[in-house]
């Protein structure tokens, strides 16, 4: 990891805590009962094949196909993820295996923080925008903190255009 983030672009992001972690596996299927154990939980909150369309990868228009499998742990939502067919997580699987992908926040407004990550140099991976069946319109944008955290941070809000 590179230089710490300065004072002043913490305090100009102002994160919210944490909602998500989500977790790069091998197989859901084969990792789901391990993290249904450990964490006490009987099933999961969603669990299914998630194709986004349209997502901006690196700048470039992309399709995504993912498996995944989410569960609440306390206030945390888990999300386990399987690489189908998505540049954007199989260039994270092929460098680093299974293992922690990204660090997520609900915000108000998730393009109002692109110029935050940009001036230090966090520049922006991929976005996406979808309708949620309980929230609307929603978007996220993930950016590129490997250097300075050693994950990437994964913003989600409302979509606006």
């Amino acid at each position: 990891m590179s230089s710490l983030i300065s004072k002043e672009a913490l305090e100009e992001l102002h994160l919210p805590q944490p909602c998500q972690l989500g977790i790069m596996v091998d197989d859901v299927e084969k990792a789901a009962p391990a993290y249904l154990h450990f964490t006490g939980q009987q099933g999961f909150r969603e669990y299914r094949m998630l194709n986004t369309e349209g997502a901006i990868f690196r700048g470039e228009s992309v399709n995504f196909v993912i498996k995944i499998a989410k569960l609440f742990w306390n206030e945390l939502e888990l999300e386990l993820m399987e690489v189908v067919d998505s540049p954007f997580h199989a260039e994270f699987y092929e460098r680093h295996g299974q293992g922690i992908h990204h660090l997520g926040f609900r915000v108000k407004d998730v393009k109002a923080y692109y110029p935050v990550f940009e001036k230090f140099g966090a520049p922006l991976l991929c976005s996406s925008h979808w309708i949620n069946k309980i929230n609307g319109p929603t978007c996220c944008a993930y950016f590129d903190t490997t250097e300075k955290l050693g994950v990437i941070l994964e913003l989600v809000g409302p979509y606006k255009e």
